[in-house]
């Protein structure tokens, strides 16, 4: 069962190279949920290059929500800065050994602006509320497959929460900017392999930044922290265009797929998210960012870890509540001498 935070936590999502706000913090992780393999102190998840789609392209009106999502797999190494280490996906029959993130959210275009002596044009972004809204970490028997973008969403949620950039201490920025003096290059340059050889696009890079509220964690999984609200700060990455780290993906939320790079995007007996699968790079213009009804873009994520102890009462109010019980007990004897 999950366990509800006890208050309003902090999710800082940056697809970008930034500095947090917030100090990390150590916590305790379990990586099978089981206690077979031992608790690992782990200050940051880095996860791999991963998927981005918006609704939305350079055409869009200012102000007009389009919706966002993104999908990735935990790389290989989760513990980082000297602390705890835990290889992923060790590949252990029927052990929940990977990890993968779902995020969405809403988004409009706030300003587009050009530079005639660069000639790149820049899209600045502002956070939208509504719409498919939600972050996910799911713990897999297997990774997500990036290249059909099926089983992001498998296995069992560990963590959940919703977008918020409104909250105490949130944050939202995001702006992406092409560069128009280079004619489109190829989309898919990860691993040797065109896997869309008809899909071109301009390049480009961007960032984001996005706060929300963690709603639940799996204490098998995330231990000790005993009602502590879970705060986290995704830094540290990078959007851009083309692919060259990770392959464009044929589908964003799909549970299983009919294999090769083209699955049915329409199997969601096991999506948790709520979202009918999302058809990714079948969706976008013959040239990526310029026209087509959606763009796509890879997206890098490195997530921290902030916590804060749960509320309890100061020793005064304590007296205090001990003091009116004391009276009211006092009360009580008094009346019943009265009636005697």
């Amino acid at each position: 069962m999950f366990k509800k935070c006890l208050s309003a936590g902090l999710l800082v999502m940056g697809l970008s190279w930034t500095t947090s706000a917030f100090a990390a913090d150590v916590i305790s992780f379990n990586p099978d949920g089981t206690g077979a393999i031992a608790p690992i102190n782990i200050a940051s998840l880095d996860w791999l290059p991963g998927d981005a789609i918006v609704t939305a392209t350079a055409t869009t009106p200012l102000l007009t929500p389009f919706q966002v999502f993104y999908q990735a797999n935990l790389n290989s190494s989760i513990g980082t800065n000297g602390l705890g280490n835990y290889t992923n996906n060790t590949g252990a029959v029927g052990t929940a050994d990977s990890f993968t993130l779902v995020v969405g959210f809403q988004e409009q275009i706030v300003s587009s602006t050009f530079n005639p002596t660069t000639q790149q044009g820049t899209l600045t972004f502002g956070f939208v509320a509504g719409g498919a809204n939600f972050f996910q970490i799911y713990a897999n028997t297997d990774p997500g497959d990036i290249l059909s973008g099926a089983c992001f969403v498998c296995g069992t949620v560990v963590m959940s929460g919703t977008i918020d950039p409104t909250i105490p201490g949130g944050v939202y920025s995001s702006n992406f900017t092409f560069d128009t003096t280079t004619a489109p290059v190829a989309l898919d340059q990860f691993g040797g392999t065109n896997n869309y050889p008809t899909v071109t696009t301009l390049t480009g890079s961007g960032s984001l930044n996005l706060s929300g509220v963690v709603q639940t964690a799996d204490p098998n999984y995330f231990l000790g922290l005993n009602g502590a609200t879970i705060s986290f700060t995704f830094a540290n990455s990078s959007t851009k265009l083309p692919f060259q780290e990770t392959d464009p993906s044929a589908c964003f939320f799909a549970f299983t797929s009919t294999g090769g790079i083209a699955p049915t995007c329409t199997d969601s007996a096991q999506n948790k998210t709520g979202v009918t699968p999302f058809v990714g790079v079948g969706n976008v213009d013959p040239i990526n960012s310029v026209n087509g009804p959606r763009t796509i873009f890879q997206a890098d994520a490195n997530q921290s870890f902030v916590t804060t102890p749960a509320a309890v009462p100061e020793p005064a109010t304590l007296t205090l509540l001990g003091l009116g019980l004391i009276g009211t007990a006092a009360a009580r004897r008094r009346a019943k001498k009265a009636k005697k």
